[in-house]
């Protein structure tokens, strides 16, 4: 081969290379080309800047702004911007099973389309265009609807399926039912009132929570968070009135629950107020600060917000984890055990005898102290101690911390199946079985039996 005949092969294939890369590469596939030939109108989801839609005579508009869509009609609302990018995804690429050509076609009443159940009507932003879609009725096999778009001169009929499980949609479907929009890590402090009940707790951000009032002492962090997640991703069930004149009907002129957060460094405050439970049941009356529309929620809601102080404080009596315990001192009268952890996790009693401890017993001893639970506390100012059996303790429980910290507690009486406790200054009841596993210790501690020792050699 020349190279002159080299340099004209070269010349061919760039002219193919170039009339691919500019003509046929643009040209759309088969497969394109017959959506293309289905699509009752084609658009880009992301230009659509309105949407009106009308169904059973419910008319709906919303338009897309800086902060993301609106209801406008047939109130001012945030739309529900889940809700509305499905829907529009589904309308831009809105295709037809077939078309019905001009020649067959009779009066626009042959199919309903005089009077639409349904009609959508689109705004685009980019570029600057406008698009309608008019549906009537379903075809004689029920698995279309006659429609008709942007003054074709064709009837479009599109699957029944579609329309049903997309379009049929009333200002309820499109409106944003989220009853109160916040991030549970940025609440800081929540307040709750019900009857004569009134709670409140604080946290710094990312903290443990603590409650203030009505006593002072820590909170439950997985039940107060547990309540907040249920306000956020509760729903308005039903929007009940749009401007009430009077707050009576509803019993928010004097409301059974209110809840008050107060969000972020800036302390955002946003609140619920639970009325009634509405005639019909399973839902209840509830405004929300800054709206005045009465709406209604689940009755599941306003019942997992009224608590008291004991649902949201936290249960467990001592303050520490099973594996920081360094060593455990029981005291019981004149009888006394002690034991201790070396840093290889091996327990050694020093009292009553010093002799190798059961380890698997001792850590599950740990456990027990560290997982302490309370039935309920005691709050009074001043505690009738001598009644609790706390004036004299009948056994005092010391444990030492790997951080050299130390812990006390001491066990009261027995009363009703509970047992009295009271740690760092705070007295609480306690199942009885616990008083009896601290005694069992004293008395019969768990030595590592000679048998075991040899075994273990």
């Amino acid at each position: 081969m020349n190279v002159r005949t080299t340099v004209i092969l070269l010349i061919v294939f760039a002219a193919l290379g170039s009339y691919y890369l500019f003509v046929e590469r643009d040209k759309p596939t088969e497969m394109e080309q017959e959506r293309l030939a289905r699509a009752v109108f084609d658009v880009e989801r992301d230009s659509i800047a309105a949407l009106n839609l009308t169904y059973e005579g419910l008319e709906t508009r919303c338009e897309k702004g800086d902060g993301g869509w609106e209801m406008v009609e047939p109130v001012r609302a945030k739309a529900d911007e889940t809700a509305m990018a499905a829907l529009l995804e589904r309308i831009s690429k809105l295709e037809a099973d077939r078309f019905i050509p001009a020649e067959e076609m009779g009066s626009p009443a042959d199919f309903g389309l005089d009077s639409p159940f349904i009609e959508i009507g689109l705004t685009l932003s980019s570029p600057a265009d406008s698009h309608w879609v008019l549906l009537g009725d379903k075809t004689p096999t029920g698995d279309s609807y006659y429609s008709f778009a942007d003054n074709r001169d064709e009837i479009a009929l599109i699957s029944s399926s579609v329309v049903d499980n997309n379009f049929k949609k009333k200002p309820f479907d499109l409106r944003d039912k989220t009853v109160l929009e916040f991030e549970v890590d940025q609440v800081t402090a929540m307040e709750i009132t019900h009857g004569a009940v009134e709670l409140r707790m604080e946290r710094r951000k990312g903290g443990p929570w603590k409650l203030v009032e009505p006593i002072e002492a820590r909170g439950e962090d997985t039940e107060i968070n547990s309540v907040l997640f249920d306000l956020k991703n509760t729903k308005i069930r039903e929007f009940t009135d749009e401007d009430p004149a009077d707050l009576a009907p509803f019993g928010l002129d004097d409301p059974a629950a209110v809840v008050k957060l107060f969000i972020g460094a800036g302390r955002r405050l946003t609140s619920i107020s639970f009325g009634n439970e509405t005639d019909e049941g399973g839902t209840v009356y509830a405004l929300r600060s800054g709206y005045s529309n009465v709406v209604e929620v689940d009755t599941r809601i306003m019942d997992k917000v009224k608590v008291d102080q004991t649902d949201l404080r936290r249960k467990r009596i001592l303050d520490f984890e099973a594996a920081d315990v360094a060593a455990i001192d029981i005291a019981m009268g004149d009888s006394l055990f002690a034991g201790v952890r070396d840093s290889a996790g091996e327990w050694t009693a020093l009292a009553p005898e010093s002799k190798p401890l059961k380890k698997w017993k001792m850590n599950g001893v740990s456990s027990q102290l560290a997982f302490l639970r309370a039935f309920s506390f005691v709050d009074d100012t001043e505690p009738d101690l001598q009644r609790m059996g706390l004036a004299e303790p009948r056994v005092i429980v010391t444990v030492t911390l790997s951080d050299s910290a130390v812990v006390s507690l001491d066990l009261g009486s027995v009363e009703d199946d509970e047992l009295y406790v009271r740690a760092e200054g705070q007295v609480a009841k306690v199942s009885d079985d616990f008083l009896q596993d601290m005694i069992e210790l004293v008395r019969d501690p768990p030595y590592v039996e000679e048998e075991e020792e040899e075994g273990d050699e």
